[in-house]
């Protein structure tokens, strides 16, 4: 329905995902975006933060809040992309990531990143923040700190990606392998 509050060719979705009618809290809307930027880290950091709100570890915000962050949503699309059906679901990629993730404390910030990169070898530590500052973007950085995190496997995984390596390391499958859930 078109009305003031919902202009045509917008998503009333919070973060792009979930619908603020509190009839439908446990309802997700996961990888229905469209990012300059890879796909993969948003729709894993979709997945992150609905299994955290979920958990209950992140609260449901309230309606006002919902109305309220569509509603800025929705002016930076108007500023910043055309007013088609096609950019209903557009937004930058990392700076969506990063918004998802932060309230799961899982944004690569350089101050969490100096204490996660620099154990043990300090010359892989510089490639480490490198990668992440310099490099493609990918979900491994998002998993070098916050809850959910895997420090080591992400930064084996950000360098090999780094280094244009398509076969994982010794050390990557190591840590894959021991960290493999059985079902």
């Amino acid at each position: 329905m078109r009305t003031a509050d919902h202009p045509p060719a917008t998503a009333n979705l919070y973060k792009l995902m979930i619908p603020p009618d509190p009839r439908y809290q446990n309802l997700f809307f996961l990888g229905f975006i469209e990012l300059f930027g890879p796909l993969p880290p948003a729709v894993e950091a979709q997945s992150r933060y609905a299994a955290a709100m979920l958990s209950g570890r992140v609260s449901r915000p309230g309606s006002t809040e919902m109305a309220a962050s569509i509603k800025k949503m929705h002016s930076y699309q108007v500023k910043n992309y055309l007013r088609t059906p096609r950019h209903a679901l557009t937004l930058q990629g990392i700076p969506y990531v990063d918004d998802i993730l932060a309230p799961l404390y899982a944004v690569p910030t350089f101050p969490r990143l100096l204490s996660r990169v620099f154990t043990g070898n300090p010359i892989k530590g510089l490639q480490v923040l490198s990668a992440v500052w310099f490099g493609v973007p990918t979900s491994a950085m998002w998993r070098l700190c916050g809850h959910g995190a895997k420090p080591e496997l992400a930064r084996e995984t950000v360098l090999r990606i780094s280094g244009d390596n398509e076969k994982m390391s010794k050390a990557e499958t190591a840590l894959l392998e021991r960290t493999k859930v059985v079902v």
